[in-house]
């Protein structure tokens, strides 16, 4: 990326996006240690025991609840670990994310009853697929991926436990997978933009032969097959015995703590987070305002990094003072923070205030309190969220689009 401008931006995005859950994840495990989240769990499950085994009847109902649902996350974490080997270090190569695109073309093929119709509306639907795909692909760098991925697959996971293509690598290619990637690189199709594109443009059923001996459809394929056959199996059982055990827990939890607020699961539905704007203090001697404005856009401005170039005419109106009627005490608000528990997917919405007026969008949270979906903090989490009057100013004095604004109805 560094080197060549165009995989610079073809990869800029999927870049970003691995290093920004990385990042979350840190942050996730540094706000537990910081709010010594494991421990008060111990302490926590330490008290519900003690309350179970005074009374015969509740040892009865739930005596061996927790020893068994440590029995059963031992086991799931054995195979979420194997499940995310396969989805990042295998599925997630891009030769093979691009091969599984034709998956449809082979399942309407060996149909027992297909007609043309459908084959040609798969056709376009993968050539759709693939056009989206190579437009951002860069082989040289998926070669180094696939070597690197697959080598951290087989070390991390029990040969046992593993996809049947390092049987492969180990028979055929004496175990070295970088001669497995030049076999897969030369031979497959899908390494190719202008081969893969013309195989699915024209492709008939006569041509399914061709597609199912491909090196990389067979990578994909196979792996596939280890996640339908041996893991998904097991995964889905024991997620069902977990559910089950949790269903009990929940249950005795309220009977151990009748006073406790609990509330329901609300992913994936439309919900209200109550807070309010707030500073803080994320660690010793640091301190973070509610506030920020555009004299920090100018103090981070770093023509060298992208990320921090100033475009030159919001350079003049900050220079002028020119915000119009989005000022306030002689500055432009740019965002503020909140103490709303927010998690993955609120990006975007809407923020209200008392009175029901649009005054921000979340977009973010404060690094510190990423752990805020395993342990939430009202002194450490803080939702981030872009302030409507630098929104305003950016469509009315930046992009002078006020034409926009006769649309809305803005309170001063």
């Amino acid at each position: 990326m560094t080197q060549d401008e165009l995989v610079k931006l073809q990869y800029s995005n999927k870049q970003k996006g691995l290093a920004n859950a990385w990042k979350k994840w840190i942050g996730e495990n540094n706000g537990i240690q910081k709010l010594n989240g494991i421990d008060k769990k111990k302490e926590y499950e330490l008290r519900f025991q003690q309350w179970i085994d005074q009374s015969a009847e509740r040892k009865e109902k739930y005596g061996n609840i927790l020893s068994k649902l440590k029995d059963t996350y031992e086991i799931l974490g054995g195979l979420q670990l194997e499940f995310s080997y396969l989805l990042e270090a295998g599925l997630d190569i891009e030769i093979v994310k691009v091969a599984r695109m034709t998956f449809g073309l082979k399942n309407l093929s060996e149909k027992e009853e297909t007609t043309q119709d459908e084959i040609q509306k798969e056709i376009e639907k993968s050539k759709k697929q693939l056009l989206a795909f190579y437009k951002d692909y860069h082989q040289p760098i998926d070669r180094q991926i696939f070597i690197s991925m697959l080598q951290n697959y087989r070390k991390a996971i029990e040969t046992k436990k593993s996809p049947a293509v390092f049987d492969i690598i180990d028979k055929k290619f004496k175990g070295d997978i970088s001669l497995y990637a030049d076999y897969v690189f030369k031979k497959s199709m899908f390494a190719n933009r202008t081969t893969a594109i013309s195989f699915v443009e024209n492709f008939k059923l006569s041509r399914l032969k061709r597609l199912i001996k491909d090196p990389g459809f067979q990578l994909a394929n196979g792996l596939m097959d280890h996640y339908r056959n041996q893991l998904m199996p097991a995964l889905s059982k024991t997620n069902s015995d977990k559910d089950s055990l949790m269903r009990l827990y929940m249950r005795a939890q309220m009977e151990f703590e009748p006073e406790r607020r609990f509330y329901p699961d609300a992913n994936s539905t439309l919900r209200v987070a109550y807070g309010s704007v707030k500073s803080f203090y994320p660690r010793d001697a640091v301190f973070y305002e509610k506030q920020t404005t555009i004299e920090g856009i100018m103090e981070k401005e770093d023509p060298k990094n992208e990320d921090y170039i100033v475009d030159g005419r919001l350079k003049t109106l900050y220079q002028t003072k020119d915000f119009g009627r989005y000022a306030h005490n002689g500055t432009l608000p740019i965002c503020f923070i909140a103490s709303n528990h927010t998690t993955g997917g609120n990006s975007g919405s809407p923020v209200f205030n008392g009175n029901g007026q649009l005054v921000g969008l979340n977009f973010d949270r404060v690094w510190e309190g990423t752990m805020s979906d395993l342990m939430f903090d009202p002194e450490q989490c803080r939702n981030i969220m872009l302030d409507m009057r630098y929104c305003l100013f950016l469509i009315d004095k930046y992009a002078g689009a006020r034409h926009l604004l006769d649309e809305m109805i803005v309170i001063e």
